[in-house]
């Protein structure tokens, strides 16, 4: 009583003490005088059985008060005493009081140590729905409520029966109690209805995953109105874990804003949950930031995992295996997943202690008791040891081996259909023999296909391409490599976020490389040349897409219309997808015992649905097509065919070189019309062009421009010498010209494929990007050479024209000279460039001299004038005039422009560089 005196507020009215004071007064009178009247019960001198109900119901009452100071027995104590109550008040002789006493009964057994939990809780749900026989909506209606809240939260933790229905109908009790408990009239029972509510949704199977969580943090937000932290601690702190474990694992939204939220609840939980006094919710929200760090995204990789590591050592400070035998098992299996991919450290020590958390998790995790968590465990263990330094090769793969066997025996398709394949993948990379590997993975894809689990698909087609490719199966190779392009297309389709989908690309550019590989074993040069185009062009063309296609605010409403009913279509399959592929990698799946929920029927009912809708995109993308084809191809790159790149041909006399490194080796397709072929007629000859040319392709192979020296060529010797010794990078730049030359050996290119050959349409490759391919030398250097003037055959100039003494490598013919050449980065680009509505009127614009040191930029500038009418205001001349800011006005007002200045490249920022 004291204590509860002095956590009054100091401004509360002394009559209101004086009647709480008589009250418990009065109660703590009863329980004292309660040994005194059942004696005289039990001698027969109360006669009365509501006299002794009471007594009971007063006895149960305040003993549920007083439960912290020995909580086993105190409970069991309030249950005999109500059940002895309910011997007196039955349904028909004292309905309130006995609906009172089945409610306060259920509320007891919810708080129950002794006895099975499961049917603790199933003695709860009874009494609860006795208590609703006499609490109907017509009377009673706050006491309907506190039963119905009741029910809900119970069948929230129900173990015996059915989950799923068990949540649903705790979502409905939910609902029911918050029709009578407004946050005006009832605002602690409404908090706690909402905090239920949300809970309900947190575990719901039924439903769309992605709506639920949204629904439960909707609903823990609301909570939080209610419960205050200064008021609430507890539950404040409790929601705030919550909603930490709703934003780790968020499907809606950014991945990266989520985790940074996740981190963020974690830390309010903790302004609260301080160790000494809450130490086992303290290790929770340890563990949980654990996991959350494990994946997080910003910050740096490696300090990451360092906290996550940190945070599992904090979290088992408090859960020791004897105490908290599931919990410690938990933070070892994360411990194992963490050190697995440790970045910090000696690699062979990190994959050591993977191993060693593995086993010391299963030191809990039996498979009798937990056969999920083992076989997951066992999993884990599996991928360590596939990846082991320390042992023999081959005695590490047959302990991989084992353990992904033993986990098959509970982890069945049936049951666990994605964990299943991963299982089948796993076994196929871990077997040496083609042929094994070659059958898990057929199993995996089973259950992964592209509608299904598409980033899985990707991973096992790949693995299954690289297989068929070192057989030399050229062609199941070309299959697989399609099936796993299809993959990589549609998952960088289904990306929001610009840099995830440049992160699919670049982790999975060796598929286009390995198929243009079996495409050129088998002499399918035009196939090779469109795989090329497919795995350079498509994140250009997106990123042109995404800053044009509403750049003309006049889209007109038929194409306004036929846009938004695509993005519409767009959302609800990014919603449907993204559930599966939410649970991220197959690493993390396995560290957070994650499944799918949906049964057989559902997930093919919704593999249907997905089906349906991607027919209907089409079919609406077709629409959009033929109404304006550019707005078309920029809300969705098609992929360009063969003949639509050799439709790009301007002419007999032009040709197209693509250019692609495959890794091992460096191949230039040449795309041209067929030579004419002499044909003599009497004394004279002449050269007829067949009817109807079609365009051919010949194949020029670099086989020892591999991508290691090209990477030195164009990194090492070119690209770091520009940007870190620009002297030195000038001085070295005809030998690197020369080198680069030679490398392509552009002497036999031309020779063999472009006789007969004016233009050259170039699609270069990785760092040819920067390359000036019209200075690249053709034959050998003559001698150094001196000269105080220009070779007078290669430039004319005004004889008062004069320059300083120049020393340089010579070449009698440089690439420029013998060809017109344009640069484009992919074949796409040229269509989507070819294929722009013209403007009705070109102009032109002259960007000379910028820095004031260069001799004849007025030459070219004055013939480009005589050419073409250039207006003042678009000639932009000297240091004053070229600056960035007029640099990019002029870009707006002019369709084409000539640049002849200095320039620097600025890789990370283009739009920018000097």
């Amino acid at each position: 009583m004291a204590k509860e005196l002095s956590e009054m507020p100091p401004d509360v009215e002394i009559e209101a003490v004086q009647q709480w004071l008589r009250l418990k007064l009065a109660v703590v009178f009863e329980v004292f005088r309660v040994p005194f009247i059942l004696q005289d019960f039990e001698a027969g001198r109360i006669k009365s059985p509501e006299d002794w109900a009471e007594i009971q119901d007063n006895l149960a009452y305040e003993y549920s008060g007083n439960v912290g100071q020995n909580r086993r027995e105190i409970i069991e104590r309030v249950i005999h005493h109500y059940q002895e109550a309910l011997t007196v008040y039955t349904k028909e002789a004292f309905p309130e009081q006995w609906s009172e006493a089945q409610n306060n009964l259920a509320g007891v057994y919810i708080e129950r140590i002794n006895g099975d939990r499961k049917e603790n809780l199933e003695l709860a749900i009874f009494h609860c729905e006795k208590a609703l026989m006499i609490y109907t909506k017509k009377t009673y209606l706050e006491q309907q409520a506190k039963a119905q809240n009741k029910l809900a939260f119970i069948y929230i933790n129900q173990i015996e029966r059915e989950k799923s229905k068990n949540i649903e109908r705790a979502i409905d009790y939910c609902q029911e109690a918050l029709i009578i408990y407004t946050k005006k009239l009832y605002p602690e029972q409404w908090t706690e209805a909402q905090n239920n509510l949300a809970n309900a949704y947190l575990q719901r199977i039924e439903g769309e995953r992605k709506e639920n969580l949204e629904h439960a943090i909707y609903h823990y937000k609301i909570a939080l109105t209610g419960y205050v932290r200064d008021i609430f601690p507890e539950q404040w702190a409790e929601v705030q874990n919550n909603l930490a474990s709703i934003y780790k694992d968020r499907i809606e939204g950014d991945r990266k804003e989520n985790l940074e939220m996740a981190i963020f609840h974690c830390e309010e939980a903790l302004k609260v949950y301080v160790r000494d006094i809450f130490p086992e919710q303290w290790a929770e929200v340890q563990n949980n930031l654990a996991s959350i760090y494990k994946d997080r995204i910003e910050g740096d990789r490696k300090e990451n995992l360092e906290i996550a590591i940190f945070h599992c050592e904090e979290a088992l400070k408090v859960y020791v295996r004897d105490i908290f035998p599931e919990q410690w098992a938990e933070v070892q299996n994360n411990l194992a997943s963490i050190y697995k991919d440790r970045i910090e450290g000696d690699r062979k020590e990190n994959l050591e202690m993977a191993i060693f958390h593995c086993k010391e998790a299963l030191k809990v995790y039996v498979r009798d008791i937990f056969p999920e968590q083992w076989a997951i465990t066992l999993i884990n263990l599996g991928l360590a040891y596939m990846e082991r330094i320390n042992g023999e090769i081959q005695q590490n793969k047959q302990y991989s081996i084992y353990c992904y066997e033993q986990a098959l025996e509970v982890i069945k398709r049936k049951t666990h259909p994605r964990t299943w394949s991963d299982i089948q993948y796993c076994l196929a990379n871990v077997y040496s023999e083609y042929h094994t590997a070659i059958y898990y993975c057929h199993r995996a894809l089973r259950e992964q296909t592209i509608n299904t689990y598409p980033y899985d698909c990707l991973k096992t087609n790949s693995l299954l391409g690289n297989l068929y490719l070192k057989q030399k199966k050229w062609q199941a190779a070309i299959e697989v490599y399609q099936r796993t392009i299809e993959c990589i297309e549609l998952l960088t389709m289904w990306a929001t976020d610009d840099d995830y989908k440049q992160q699919i690309i670049t982790e999975n550019i060796e598929v286009y490389d390995n198929i243009i590989q079996a495409c050129v074993a088998l002499g399918k040069y035009d196939e090779a040349i469109t795989y090329a185009e497919r795995g350079r062009s498509r994140r250009l063309v997106d990123l042109i897409a995404s800053n044009d296609l509403y750049a003309d605010a006049e889209i007109p409403p038929e194409i306004q219309d036929y846009l938004a009913r695509y993005e519409a279509i767009e959302k609800q399959l990014h919603d449907l997808r993204q559930e599966d592929d939410s649970q991220g990698s197959m690493e993390r799946r396995f560290s957070r015992f994650q499944e799918t929920n949906l049964s057989s029927e559902a997930r093919e009912e919704k593999l249907e649905q997905i089906q349906a809708l991607a027919a209907e995109k089409q079919t609406l993308w077709r629409e959009i097509r033929r109404a304006d084809p550019v707005i078309a191809q920029q809300i969705q790159v098609e992929a360009i065919s063969f003949a639509e790149i050799a439709a790009l041909l301007p002419g007999p006399e032009s040709a197209i070189l693509s250019i692609c490194n495959t890794g091992a080796e460096t191949h230039i397709f040449v795309i041209r019309y067929l030579a004419a072929t002499p044909k003599k007629s009497g004394l004279f000859s002449r050269f007829q062009q067949p009817k109807q040319a079609k365009p051919i392709v010949t194949l020029h192979s670099c086989l020892e421009l591999t991508y290691g020296k090209l990477e030195e060529l164009l990194t090492e010797q070119w690209l770091i010498p520009y940007q870190e010794n620009n002297p030195q990078w000038r001085a070295n730049l005809g030998h690197n010209l020369q080198n680069i030359a030679q490398a392509l050996n552009l002497e036999q290119l031309v020779q063999d494929h472009l006789q007969g050959i004016k233009e050259l349409i170039i699609i270069p490759h990785l760092g040819l990007h920067h390359i000036p391919f019209a200075a690249l030398p053709l034959g050998d250097a003559q001698t150094t050479a001196t000269s105080s003037s220009p070779d007078a055959a290669r430039i004319k100039l005004k004889e008062k024209t004069k320059i300083k003494t120049i020393q340089s490598i010579i070449h009698e013919t440089y690439l420029g000279d013998q060809f017109q050449i344009r640069v484009l980065p992919s074949c796409q680009i040229l269509k989507y460039c070819h294929d722009r509505p013209k403007p009705e009127k070109i102009t032109y614009g002259i960007v000379e001299n910028a820095s004031d040191d260069l001799k004849f930029t007025h030459i070219e500038a004055q013939r480009l004038r005589e050419l073409e009418t250039v207006l003042p205001e678009n000639y932009l001349r000297g240091r004053a005039e070229v600056t960035v800011k007029n640099y990019q006005a002029l870009l707006k007002r002019v369709e084409n422009i000539h640049s002849a200045h200095h320039a620097e490249s600025n890789l990370s920022n283009p739009a920018n560089r000097p």
